[in-house]
């Protein structure tokens, strides 16, 4: 018996099925040795016959195989050890371009990199980055502004209010720089009254 691995279905890729390689009989060393049984996988779904490799073979439970064949976007929510992420690795494999996959935990990402990339992987259909949520916000480039004056606010208010039930260009320019954004931030809340 001979194996050969082609990903992503990329069969031209193939040594054998191109006719590259000449198959040399007395070269296949022969194995009189009884071959012992690989461990058995801890689930297999009798209902389908489709299983997922990431760093090991997997069958997707009933409730797993409903969310995998769901359409992005979507949000996976389920306890610890659920396979949310192993459902998320395998529905990126569906995805072509740009991917993202940010979690809050650096572990987690580093984990989810070599899960998804082990046996050598390759999908050149996709650029896919990996980071934790620290890293993601530190790619982002923040450009040097300044502060809007309040007229500046008030006549790009003016110009947009058509329609607006707000009318009161500085009592929406306080809430923008007051509340929304906490311009007072050092004196915060005391005695359950805000400090001005």
């Amino acid at each position: 018996m001979l194996l050969e691995c082609i990903h992503n279905h990329a069969y031209e890729k193939s040594r054998f099925l191109r006719g590259d390689t000449t198959i040399v009989e007395n070269k296949i060393p022969d194995i009189s040795e009884d071959i012992k049984a690989s461990t058995p996988l801890a689930y297999i779904n009798p209902e389908h016959t489709t299983i997922h490799l990431l760093d090991k073979i997997l069958s997707f439970d009933e409730a797993q195989n409903q969310v995998y064949q769901l359409q992005a976007p979507l949000i996976i929510i389920g306890s610890a050890g659920s396979g949310k992420t192993v459902l998320t690795l395998e529905k990126m494999k569906q995805s072509s371009g740009d991917i993202l996959y940010v979690s809050r935990s650096p572990y987690l990402v580093h984990n989810s990199r070599n899960l998804y990339y082990a046996f050598d992987y390759q999908n050149d259909a996709q650029s896919i980055d990996f980071l934790s949520f620290d890293d993601y916000l530190a790619s982002i480039h923040v450009p040097q502004t300044k502060e809007m004056p309040f007229r500046e606010f008030e006549n790009g208010f003016i110009r947009h209010r058509s329609g607006a039930k707000l009318k009161d260009a500085h009592q929406l320019f306080e809430e923008f720089k007051g509340v929304i954004t906490g311009h007072q931030t050092e004196n915060g809340w005391e005695n359950g009254s805000p400090s001005r």
